[in-house]
Order: structure tokens, then C-alpha cells, then sequence
């Protein structure tokens, strides 16, 4: 007798259904159930008497998926579908990933410290569970799962959006996109999984929240959004500056404290990467960070971002050069120059050169 399957028994003058202990518990009480006849029948499953399972209503979409803030599957407009902890995370993973997925994958990640019989029947029943409630909403392909094309995602529309406005695209609500793309994602939900993908969100609304910002403060829209959400578009523009290859050999004049960055495009996998060679006095820098690109495209370039705070007043120059670390040229791959002026109170900045000094320079010093 196969142990991980359910057999018809005679107990005394009664047959009923028995569901053996290697299978996992939820799998276990819904195959008592649906063997019982799909009912909210009593049953035995290993020796213990099982709840009554009312029947719940089968909905077949359309289905949107909610992972902002919250975990919500919904059909149609208002229509709230509630499912178990384990059809929410099956959802959710699938809906974080745009192309198919091993089911061993799936298994695995939801259910890391289990075996791989005991996780690809908690699989089992997790999917089993989502089809009676929300059918279609998962498709399947022999040994690969994917959500299907027609349920909406939250997350993925804000991706789209964000690659939109990589490419230049100017959205004709910013203030909505920018109180979109300030919510988390599931905050409440701690698993290995969510964690690692909630920090690759975290950094696609970074850059897509300062690329707008740049866009809103060269069109002249930032005012218009300050008024719709005058705690994050206006201050997104007002103190944060971000400054890109197009300022190039420009001047940027800040008051004392503000804080700006210098965006770059890089790409790791060529080997060249960004550095400041030149810090002036006038700015401090504070922050040295690379943002990962917003697709998983392999070869794709990041940003690496160089965030400075003004201090005092006076005026420099900081450099930022593309080099290979290997490489012994005296020139480098690209070079990024931009003037830093801060006024002085009832006065004008100094010249170009007063209290600059470079990297190297204080290496040496040390």
C-alpha cells in the first residue's frame, strides 16, 4: 500500500477514507474532504476526527493581485477572495516572478526547511486549495507554474511604469505615481524570499522616484506636484538634486546643507567602474552606493549613485572618472566634471579652485 496515498478502509461496519501521516496536514484534511465527496464531512486523518469544511464559491477572474501594503486577491472590481496563508504565498511568488517557474522552485522557497516530499505536497495542496477558490488564477505545464497572463499585478504595473520613465517617458500624474511607488512591499511577510525581493523593489522605486524628480525639475512641473502631495513630490524636488551625465561640465549652486547625487550609468560586467577622483571642500560626501538595473536582463546596467551634502560656502569642482582597476591608462574611459557653488552670506561665491583637493591627494597625506 503506497503510503502517500488515500485508500477506502474498513473500520467495523463503516468504510471511510484514510489519508496516511507522510502526507503534510493541510493536504492531508482537504483529501479527507474531497474523497468524503467534497463536503463538509467528517472523515479520519490519522486517527484524528477533521473540521467541517464548508463549501466555498469557485470564482474564474478576471483576478488582480495586491502586494503593496498588503496581500488581496480580488475578482472584478470589489469582490475580496480570501484564501490560506499557503495559497497567499504561492500567489504572491508567482506574481513576483514574470516567466514560469519550476515547481521545485516554488516548493523549496516556500517551504525551505521541509523535505522534498513534504514541500511539494504542501505545494500540492496550496495549489488544490487556490483552484477552488479562484480558478484559472495559476496555470500549470507539466512541472512549471506561472500565474496567468490575465490577473493584474500591482507590482508589475509600477515596474512598467518605471521602466517607462527610464526611457524618458513623462507620466502625465507624477504626484499619483510617486504615492504609488512610496509603498512597500507585503511589510508584514518575513520569509527568505520576500525579503531578498523586497530590497530589489526598494531599489526600483528609488530610481524611478529620482528619475522623476529630475524629469519634474528640468519641465517645471515640480510646483504642480508639490501641491498634489506637498510631503513627497515637493520635497523629492526641492532638497533632493539629482544630477546626470546631462550636467555635465555644468555649475550647480546649493545652499549650505542640501543634499544632491550624482547619477551615473555603470555596468559591473564590463569591469569599468566609477569613481571620485576629486572632492572639493564645499561638499562632503556622504553616500557611495550602486542600484541594481530594474530587470534581470543578464549584462544590464545599474546606477551608481555619489550623494554629497554642501558645507559651508565656497566653490569647487568634483570629478568622477570610468575606469578599469587593472588598467594602468593615464586617460580614462569617460570622465564627469561638475562646478559646486554655494554663495556666501552678502557676498558672492570664490573662484573656481580655493580649498580643492583630490582623492589621491589625501591618500598620500595619510
Amino acid at each position: 500500500m503506497d503510503p502517500n496515498r488515500a485508500h477506502r478502509v474498513q473500520v467495523g461496519a463503516k468504510s471511510e477514507f484514510r489519508v496516511y501521516q507522510s502526507q503534510p496536514e493541510d493536504y492531508r484534511q482537504d483529501m479527507t474532504v474531497l474523497l468524503s465527496g467534497g463536503r463538509g464531512s467528517t472523515g479520519r486523518v490519522g486517527g484524528a476526527t477533521s473540521s467541517t469544511v464548508p463549501r466555498r464559491s469557485i470564482r474564474s477572474g478576471p483576478f488582480s493581485v495586491r502586494l503593496l501594503e498588503e496581500f488581496r486577491l480580488t475578482c472584478g472590481r470589489d469582490a475580496t477572495i480570501l484564501l490560506p496563508a499557503t495559497g497567499e504565498r504561492v500567489l504572491a511568488f508567482l506574481a513576483l516572478h514574470e516567466h514560469p517557474v519550476r515547481r521545485c522552485t516554488v516548493a523549496g522557497s516556500l517551504w525551505p526547511e521541509s523535505s522534498e516530499a513534504h514541500s511539494s505536497g504542501s505545494l500540492r495542496s496550496a495549489l488544490w486549495r487556490v483552484s477552488r477558490t479562484a480558478r484559472g488564477a495559476i496555470e500549470t505545464d507539466g512541472s512549471l507554474l506561472k500565474l496567468a497572463p490575465s490577473v493584474a499585478v500591482d507590482v508589475r504595473d509600477l515596474v512598467t511604469i518605471a521602466r517607462r520613465l527610464r526611457d524618458g517617458q513623462v507620466p502625465s500624474n507624477p504626484a499619483s505615481i510617486i504615492a504609488r511607488l512610496e509603498e512597500e512591499l507585503l511589510p508584514d511577510w518575513h520569509d527568505d524570499w520576500i525579503v531578498v525581493n523586497r530590497e530589489h523593489w526598494r531599489q526600483i522605486r528609488l530610481h524611478a522616484l529620482e528619475t522623476l524628480a529630475s524629469m519634474l525639475r528640468r519641465t517645471g512641473d515640480c510646483s504642480t506636484g508639490a501641491r498634489s502631495t506637498p510631503s513627497t513630490c515637493g520635497e523629492l524636488c526641492v532638497s533632493m538634486k539629482v544630477i546626470d551625465v546631462t550636467d555635465n561640465d555644468t555649475e550647480v549652486r546649493l545652499a549650505d546643507g542640501e543634499t544632491f547625487v550624482l547619477q551615473v550609468s555603470e555596468n559591473a560586467s564590463t569591469g569599468y567602474q566609477w569613481s571620485a577622483v576629486r572632492v572639493p571642500d564645499v561638499v562632503e560626501l556622504i553616500g557611495d552606493d550602486v542600484v541594481a538595473p530594474g530587470t534581470v536582463v543578464p549584462g544590464a546596467p545599474g546606477l551608481h549613485r555619489f550623494t554629497f551634502v554642501a558645507r559651508g560656502s565656497s566653490s569647487g569642482r568634483v570629478v568622477l572618472e570610468l575606469r578599469r582597476s587593472w588598467e594602468q591608462r593615464p586617460e580614462p574611459e569617460e570622465r564627469f566634471e561638475v562646478k559646486i557653488s554655494t554663495d556666501r552670506p552678502g557676498g558672492s561665491a570664490p573662484e573656481d579652485g580655493a580649498d580643492e583637493r583630490g582623492i589621491e591627494d589625501l591618500d598620500d597625506e595619510i
